[in-house]
Order: structure tokens, then C-alpha cells, then sequence
């Protein structure tokens, strides 16, 4: 029965028409010699190559690195929030680098009387404070008082278990009031 040709006889046909298409006059293998040459049956072939990819599979599974996950953890950068600690002089560098803000020297850009007016002013609110803490937990304390300087008036008076502060700045109308906690009880 010779009707319908094998897999391996057509497989031998469609190279036996590829090698004499690329067989030119030039080559050294042209010509009846390569078609004799070659094997005809294509079923060999077939296994031989479905025997390479095998092959190249397995060594390509077994050559490739395995695929690891561990799980990601931050570290610092800055030294003083556990970072290493040879950053810091790198970091300073880098952060006086990008600072570009001028410091203003405050006592060059005052004159002499002008810091003396404020050193003056800052003796006498201290001396102030002085005689209002006198007035109020003292050894003559006073239960309530009132005490005037320039445009600011400061009011005090003891309750049961606080002591009430009320600051007035005349010029502004601004009103501050602090309670602070008796410690014994009462005046």
C-alpha cells in the first residue's frame, strides 16, 4: 500500500526541496551529493532534536539560581536615629552645604544706648516680678493686689485652690490670664 506517503517520508521531502533551493553552482556541496548524503528518514530527526530541547531544558533548570524572598528592613541613614555613625560628618557637610540663610548679629545693628535701654527694661520687669511674687506668696501675703507699670497692669488674687493672674496692656486692650495651682490650699 503505497497511497498516502509517512510522516517521515514527507518530512525527508520538504528537506530534500530546501537543500536544492539554497545549493547554488558555488557551493562545494551541491548537487545530487548532498540529497544522497542526507538521511531519509525524518522520524530519527524528530527524536534527536525533541532529545536536544530536553537536554537544554533540564540544564537550563538545573543551572538557574533559585528565586529567595527575606523580608525588607529600613535603615536609619542618620546617626543620631541609630544610623551609622561614620555619616555624620557627611551629613553635616552636606546640610551647612545647603543652608543658605545669613545669620543678622543682633548687637552689631544696635547702638550702645539701645542696648542699654533693653538691658534697663529687662532689671526692672525682673524687679517687678520680684515684687509681685513677694505680694502674693510672701511672708506678708496678700489675699488680692494690683500693681501698675507703664501701660501694663497685673492683678492677682487667691482663691481656695489657685491663684489668679490677670495681665492688662492698657495701649493694646490685650488681656492675659494665668491660674496657677495653690500648693496649700489657700493664702
Amino acid at each position: 500500500m503505497r497511497g498516502e506517503p509517512s510522516y517521515g517520508e514527507r518530512f525527508a521531502k520538504r528537506g530534500e526541496h530546501l537543500v536544492r533551493r539554497k545549493a547554488g553552482a558555488h557551493d562545494m556541496f551541491s548537487g545530487p551529493e548532498v540529497l544522497k548524503s542526507r538521511p531519509r528518514g525524518g522520524l530519527s530527526s524528530a527524536v534527536a532534536y525533541a532529545a536536544v530541547c530536553a537536554a537544554l531544558a533540564a540544564l537550563l533548570a538545573l543551572t538557574t539560581p533559585s528565586a529567595r524572598a527575606d523580608e525588607m528592613r529600613y535603615q536609619f541613614t542618620n546617626p543620631s536615629f541609630g544610623g551609622n555613625p561614620f555619616n555624620s560628618s557627611h551629613l553635616l557637610a552636606v546640610a551647612n552645604a545647603q543652608n543658605d540663610n545669613d545669620k543678622p548679629s543682633t548687637a552689631s545693628q544696635q547702638s550702645q544706648a539701645d542696648q542699654f535701654v533693653r538691658l534697663l527694661q529687662s532689671r526692672l520687669l525682673s524687679a517687678l516680678a520680684s515684687q509681685v511674687s513677694e505680694a502674693i506668696l510672701g511672708e506678708n501675703a496678700q489675699e488680692s493686689g494690683r500693681i501698675v507699670y507703664g501701660s501694663q497692669t497685673v492683678e492677682w488674687e487667691t482663691l481656695l485652690d489657685a491663684i489668679k493672674l490677670t495681665i492688662t496692656e492698657a495701649d493694646t486692650g490685650a488681656v492675659t490670664v494665668i491660674e496657677i495651682p495653690s500648693v496649700n490650699g489657700g493664702g
